[in-house]
């Protein structure tokens, strides 16, 4: 024991009150100093001094902290005895990690154990943006929580793992989630759908849709809510795979669904795609209708003309898949502003497309004069 390790432990057999609750260069109390080594017979004199288990070392570490990952090194008791003191169970240190992240990094598995029966949060994110849970996959001691999961700490590790792509989290994380309550919304109200969309990593949403597509779970869940974005109209800021990765593994019945699937605005997800043909081609290969109109009343032809989208791609889209008639009358028609296509181009002060929106109706004309 060094010499002020002594100093401070004699300290709880004085007759008067020294301040036990004095702290060295590094923050330590005499608590840290006796909980380290498992000096259980000075532990609980030390707290009945009035020594303050919550205070934290410069490392924003408490002697809960201390005990937590050294548990197997010190007697069993200590750790209870903290925590009938008032430790603070979940206090985190400088790195942002909770006795029970300490515990799992360190393999304490009777810690983990002990502090979750008394209730320590699961769902604490440590500085690298980690949950117990998340932390405790790698090391296979995701089975040492089986007694004691809390839904909240799997919701929030499930959206974190779904942005780290960390597929094999995902699935386990998933099979112990409850089914009838899937599923579980984040703070924004997104759903695991949508935050693996928007994370645009094609194996996260997809493995989350296939876990999703197992008995207990709702697999039209993808659809829901219907107050955000879609998962299709979400997924615009990737590309080609993320949309591969959706519509080739939700089942036939929900595909079809999400391509007619208005956004919050209205929109359908064909109209977010607008700007990458390949999807927009494969989409519409799926079975999206290129007919369909917004809340507004836009068209597809209406939309391209207003952003900068290529109308000249979608309008020759429209003739070959749905014939010369079906273009002039989406050119023709009117939105809830009473404007056509040309209009709001026009209005836009765009007189390229203006130009060859023109052009077209021209040809159109033409080619009725012949008939």
């Amino acid at each position: 024991m060094s010499t002020i390790e002594l100093r401070y432990t004699m300290f709880a057999y004085l007759p008067y009150q020294p301040d036990v609750n004095a702290q060295d260069l590094q923050g330590n109390t005499p608590l840290h100093f006796v909980v380290a080594p498992g000096r259980v017979e000075l532990v609980r004199p030390v707290i009945d001094q009035g020594c303050n288990v919550r205070i934290a070392n410069l490392e924003g570490r408490t002697s809960l902290h201390l005990a937590a990952m050294l548990y197997k090194t010190i007697p069993p008791i200590i750790l209870p005895w903290l925590l009938e003191a008032h430790a603070k169970i979940n206090v985190q240190d400088q790195a942002e990690q909770t006795p029970l992240h300490l515990a799992t990094v360190a393999k304490q598995t009777e810690a983990i154990k002990v502090l979750g029966k008394h209730g320590a949060r699961q769902d604490i994110l440590d500085n690298d943006g980690k949950t117990v849970l998340m932390t405790a996959f790698p090391l296979n001691l995701f089975q040492d929580f089986e007694d004691i999961f809390q839904g909240s700490a799997l919701s929030a590790s499930l959206f974190k793992s779904i942005e780290a792509g960390a597929v094999e989290s995902i699935g386990r994380l998933m099979e112990k989630m409850d089914r009838d309550s899937w599923p579980p919304m984040d703070e924004s109200g997104y759903t695991p759908f949508y935050v693996a969309a928007k994370s645009g990593k094609p194996a996260g949403i997809a493995r989350v849709i296939q876990k999703a597509n197992e008995p207990g779970f709702d697999p039209q869940s993808i659809l829901v809510p219907k107050a955000v974005p879609t998962a299709l109209s979400i997924a615009a800021n990737g590309g080609l795979d993320i949309v591969k990765a959706i519509m080739e593994n939700v089942r036939p019945e929900t595909r079809q669904k999400l391509l007619k699937q208005a956004d919050h605005v209205g929109k359908p997800a064909l109209f977010w795609w607008l700007h990458k043909q390949a999807v927009f081609s494969h989409l519409v290969d799926l079975g999206a209708d290129m007919r369909t109109t917004g809340r507004d009343g836009n068209n597809l032809l209406h939309v391209a003309a207003e952003f900068s989208y290529k109308v000249k791609f979608v309008t020759e889209k429209i003739e070959t898949i749905l014939g010369l008639l079906v273009l002039k009358d989406m050119l023709g028609e009117t939105n809830k502003d009473g404007r056509t296509p040309r209009e709001v181009a026009e209005r836009g002060r765009n007189p390229k497309k203006v130009e060859f929106l023109d052009a077209v109706m021209r040809r159109l004309d033409m080619l009725d004069s012949r008939e």
